[in-house]
């Protein structure tokens, strides 16, 4: 198990020995707590994103019948809705969102209109030429939203500090 370090400040390291509290344990709870409630906004936040395109696919996909890549988009559109419920913990579509969550604190995170990573999604599949497996497109997505976040940020020093953080998790941006 690794070992990581918390700094504290006096009074409360004092009181924490004090009161015989077991650091370790209660930080590991703490942590996976919080995981839980940053999970519990940005999965279903995203699982609604790839709902909606889906949707928007299929409404569009009634003015041209005779086309079937829509109905395609949607479908492969509602089996990501599905995945992303299911992606560990670890992964960095997760990773991405929980980093952007931290900064802006949002309720609905999801890649902004008019980036690549957003336009990626609503033609997820349209395009016979263009499927790529759901899994690998989910990796590629927080790639791809990563490098958007750092291309896009105009706070001085904020696309670096993005870029850090996605590179403390593995997560490559085009600023590389």
């Amino acid at each position: 198990m690794p070992k990581v370090t918390i700094y504290l400040s006096d009074d409360l390291d004092a009181a924490v020995k004090a009161a015989g509290i077991s650091v370790s344990p209660v930080c590991q709870a703490a942590l996976e707590k919080e995981l839980r409630q940053t999970d519990g906004v940005i999965r279903p936040s995203l699982a609604e994103h790839f709902k909606d395109q889906a949707d928007w696919r299929r409404r569009v996909a009634q003015d041209y019948p005779d086309d079937p890549r829509n109905i395609r988009c949607a479908d492969a559109l509602v089996d990501l809705e599905r995945r992303v419920t299911l992606l560990p913990p670890d992964h960095p579509l997760l990773s991405v969102a929980r980093i952007l969550n931290r900064h802006y604190l949002m309720d609905v995170i999801t890649p902004p209109p008019n980036e690549l990573a957003y336009l990626a999604i609503s033609r997820f599949w349209f395009n016979p030429s263009d499927h790529q497996e759901p899994d690998e497109f989910l990796t590629w997505l927080a790639q791809q939203w990563a490098a958007d976040i750092v291309a896009t940020s105009t706070e001085p020093g904020e696309s670096e500090e993005f870029a850090t953080e996605f590179a403390e998790v593995g997560i490559p941006t085009a600023s590389e």
